[in-house]
């Protein structure tokens, strides 16, 4: 006769029954335990790392960047040096040409007012000279009288037009004007050395 179990417990056919669910249900809890922990784990790592890497990465972007912002602003700064530098170069500058412009305006108004000058004294000189002039026309040309127009000159005018005490001492230069031409008569210019000659 089988032995008999003691009471509340399994017999050993059921007991082995009893272990083999009871180990399939455990190594499913175990293994699910397992695979959870070994997850989370993992998962642990990975986000750490990812942690990790991203505060590295960060870290040295605000690093380049507070680097870049350090270069960027030195540079803006010696840009905005360079520019006032060069305000200041252009406002001397413009100064240097305004005073040039106005000094050039004064100097022309001044070669202005000189050559007014001067051509009013020119004018008045022309025609001081002009009433020291006197032209004679209708005179015949010898070539021997070329060679002494002013006494020629002289003759015609005591003579014929009645001009009292002229000499050739009162005349400066006479010459006749113009290209001779074959049958007309060229008219003479006669420049005295004072108007009352």
């Amino acid at each position: 006769m089988p032995p008999k179990n003691k009471p509340g417990r399994p017999s050993k056919k059921n007991q082995d029954n009893d272990c083999e669910l009871l180990s399939v249900e455990e190594i499913k809890t175990i293994v699910e335990e397992q695979m959870r922990e070994e997850f989370e784990q993992k998962f642990s790592q990975l986000k750490d790392s990812l942690i990790n890497l991203m505060a590295e990465k960060l870290s040295s972007l605000i690093e380049e960047n507070h680097t870049l912002r350090t270069t960027l602003d030195k540079e803006i700064g010696d840009l905005l040096e360079w520019q006032k530098e060069i305000n200041v170069e252009m406002q001397e500058i413009t100064s240097k040409q305004t005073s040039k412009t106005c000094n050039l305006k004064r100097d022309i108004k001044q070669v202005q007012e000189q050559l007014n000058s001067f051509q009013t004294a020119f004018d008045g000189s022309e025609q001081l000279l002009k009433e020291k002039n006197l032209r004679v026309i209708g005179i015949s040309e010898d070539e021997d009288e070329t060679y002494h127009l002013k006494d020629h000159v002289v003759d015609v005018s005591s003579n014929l037009l009645k001009i009292p005490n002229i000499t050739t001492d009162d005349i400066d230069e006479a010459y006749q004007l113009g290209k001779p031409k074959e049958g007309e008569t060229r008219s003479i210019l006669v420049r005295l050395k004072t108007k009352t000659a």
